[in-house]
């Protein structure tokens, strides 16, 4: 997508008429534009309509250009509201992108969220595939997800160990 037909988009995305956000969506689900995220995102934390919000879901999780992992890094890293942050987490494993890089976003999203969001950045971890994370790396997600430990409740502290065993059987290899 080009400049002018973002904006037009976005323009589209930000009326209060429904058939044009519905039209807009099924633009942006057809053209896979990663350049749209934000503002898919934002509209989802203020829309009220189901119909919206399930389009904006389904055009997320089916991402599958790895441009869009720097959008979904950056709207996680701000993100402020719940809904969004599950939403975002949801679209992180969904779409079977490469987050491997991210690990420490999603460990630290997990030691402070609470355990719906936790499990959610936890599955984005437990779906990392191993050989993307090196050895080093792999010390380095252990060492952070130990130092969380103590602040975790039992709930978290049950999916902690499993993320500790996957990054030490990366470290012993």
């Amino acid at each position: 997508m080009n400049a002018k037909e973002i904006e037009i988009i976005t323009k589209k995305l930000y009326s209060t008429n429904s058939v044009d956000i519905m039209s807009a969506l099924e633009t942006i689900a057809a053209s896979g534009s990663s350049n749209l995220i934000p503002a898919l995102v934002a509209l989802y934390g203020h829309s009220d309509n189901n119909s919206i919000k399930s389009k904006i879901e389904n055009i997320l999780f089916n991402i599958k250009s790895p441009d869009a992992v720097p959008f979904f890094v950056e709207e996680l890293s701000n993100c402020k509201n719940n809904t969004s942050e599950i939403l975002l987490l949801n679209a992180c494993w969904n779409t079977g992108l490469d987050f491997s890089a991210e690990l420490e976003l999603f460990i630290d999203i997990f030691a402070q969220a609470d355990f719906i969001t936790a499990f959610e950045a936890f599955t984005v971890i437990d779906n990392t595939e191993p050989d993307l994370i090196t050895p080093e790396n792999a010390q380095t997600y252990l060492t952070l997800i130990q130092s969380h430990n103590s602040k975790l409740n039992s709930d978290k502290k049950a999916l902690a160990v499993g993320m500790e065993s996957m990054f030490e059987a990366i470290i012993s290899t």
